[in-house]
């Protein structure tokens, strides 16, 4: 599951079940946006948002990875979820 947050509350409330989901070694990761508001609206943020989405089910369904250098990190940390999951 990708968990999005766009403020700091919005943050506090989504925390419990992304803190959850991460003590069961579910495949969580979290994104969020500092200075964002509950609905996305700035364009980097949106654009941001949604490449995560496209990244998340195209590497959790087909497995695919973007090969982007920008993009290594996000991979290592799906990958180690992946991993981690199969040993479970």
């Amino acid at each position: 599951m990708l968990v999005s947050a766009a403020d700091p509350l919005h943050l506090i409330n989504l925390w419990p079940l992304y803190a959850a989901l991460r003590d069961q070694n579910k495949p969580v990761d979290l994104q969020y946006f500092r200075d964002g508001a509950h609905n996305i609206t700035k364009p980097l943020q949106r654009l941001a948002h949604q490449e995560a989405l496209v990244d998340w089910f195209d590497f959790w369904l087909n497995g695919h990875e973007d090969p982007a250098p920008g993009k290594a990190d996000q991979y290592t940390r799906w990958r180690d979820l992946r991993a981690r999951r199969h040993r479970d």
